[in-house]
């Protein structure tokens, strides 16, 4: 079983993957200090993403997913 870093590390390759296939492009920063863990263009505006992935299932091969977005401090 990987490592908890390890499994962050699959989650962010596999989004940056996922939506390079989509035809954005994703720029990754340098380092882990940033509060994001990519940078995604649509041709029109970049939006910083932070990327979260689980290994919790409620009941066989069903996952509960909550998604957000943040705008300043709300």
């Amino acid at each position: 079983m990987p490592t908890r870093s390890q499994r962050g590390d699959i989650a962010e390759t596999e989004f940056q993957a996922q939506a390079t296939r989509a035809g954005f492009q994703v720029s990754r920063p340098f380092g882990n200090s940033c509060r994001y863990d990519a940078i995604v263009d649509n041709g029109l505006t970049c939006h910083r993403t932070q990327v979260k992935s689980t290994t919790y299932q409620i009941r066989k091969g069903v996952y509960f997913v909550r998604a957000g977005r943040s705008a300043g401090h709300s």
